[in-house]
């Protein structure tokens, strides 16, 4: 990818660490890879096994991809997505990277059709919608850093400090030898920043049709990725009557071979709705067209479900909130 070494650039700019792809980030990218299907971006591979800088590491706190590619059977793999920060990964590509504590939350879309670029989505909890935030990781990264260097309070009049032992001292608390240090920091960034800029805007941004499935499937599954918490979500059985039909699986059915995000939200809908004949369908589908280890993993994860009476209670809450319209004939 022309000019993808921006990236490491990035990373070292940032005092983040080397700007190669280390052979860890190569390791969990090989076994997402065996595990999806699937290239992680190649932005992110620059940034795996790195530290997020300053500003960005707040919000970026909860990016548990190793725990899901060191999975080390199919029980593990669907215990990892068992967990609340991880329940929508399957159903829209979204994987949670952080989120503070009054409920906003940022994502990284590593979904079937992810590109070089690292996309970013933004959970805004008052408004209860998702939003396509950023192209570029790296891009967020270095704005970032700009805007807290730029709008610290320390560091705001640091060049006309009079005081130098003080002068030395901030400077010293954020990493700066002096102010010449400081102000090429700042260039450097406001440069590597428009550099950054013109490479990301040279590359196809995601389409609209992809960012409007991506927030549709996030809505539409909301109730059944509760479930996979084995928690009843708020307005459940508004949101399950709601959902799609018998009839909408029909007409999407053709889909599922080579989306995967479809297949897995219509195996795990059926499933909860009791419409285990069509789970079985779905299964055999799934064995023709698919060979990763995610949908092993929640094949066998359906057949010992529909075997065992382990979430019965689920599957009966949400038949009582389905419409008969959702029912397999």
């Amino acid at each position: 990818m022309k000019n993808s070494q921006l990236f490491g650039e990035t990373v070292k700019l940032l005092d983040s660490g080397s700007e190669n792809i280390t052979e860890e980030a190569k390791d969990i990218a090989a076994k997402f890879r065996n595990l999806t299907g699937w290239e992680l971006p190649l932005e992110l591979k620059y940034w795996l096994d790195k530290d997020m800088p300053e500003g960005v590491n707040y919000w970026i706190d909860s990016f548990e991809i190793e725990e899901l590619v060191d999975a080390s059977d199919s029980n593990d793999v669907i215990d990892f997505f068992s967990e609340f920060s991880n329940h929508h990964y399957l159903f829209t590509g979204l994987f949670e990277a952080g989120r503070d504590g009054c409920g906003d939350g940022i994502f990284f879309y590593l979904g079937q059709h992810c590109k070089d670029l690292q996309n970013i989505y933004w959970y805004d909890h008052e408004e209860d919608e998702l939003r396509f935030d950023e192209n570029s990781l790296s891009f967020m990264a270095v704005d970032w850093a700009l805007v807290n260097y730029e709008e610290n309070e320390d560091l705001e009049d640091i060049e006309f400090e009079d005081d130098e032992d003080l002068q030395s001292k901030i400077l010293d608390d954020y990493g700066f030898s002096d102010i010449d240090d400081y102000k090429n920091k700042i260039t450097n960034l406001k440069k590597h920043k428009h550099e950054l800029k013109d490479f990301v805007d040279s590359i196809d941004s995601p389409s609209g049709e992809l960012v409007q499935e991506v927030s549709d499937r996030y809505r539409r599954s909301y109730w059944l990725s509760h479930l996979l918490v084995k928690e009843i979500c708020y307005e459940f059985k508004t949101k399950v009557s709601q959902s799609p039909n018998f009839q909408d699986w029909l007409s999407e059915k053709e889909q599922i071979s080579n989306d995967i995000h479809l297949y897995n939200y219509w195996i795990f809908a059926h499933f909860f709705l009791g419409n285990h004949k069509t789970c079985q369908e779905i299964i055999e589908i799934g064995k023709r067209c698919y060979s990763c280890g995610l949908i092993k993993a929640i094949n066998e994860y359906i057949e010992r479900g529909i075997e065992n009476d382990e979430l019965e209670e689920f599957i009966q809450s949400t038949k009582k909130a389905a419409t008969d319209k959702h029912f397999e004939v």
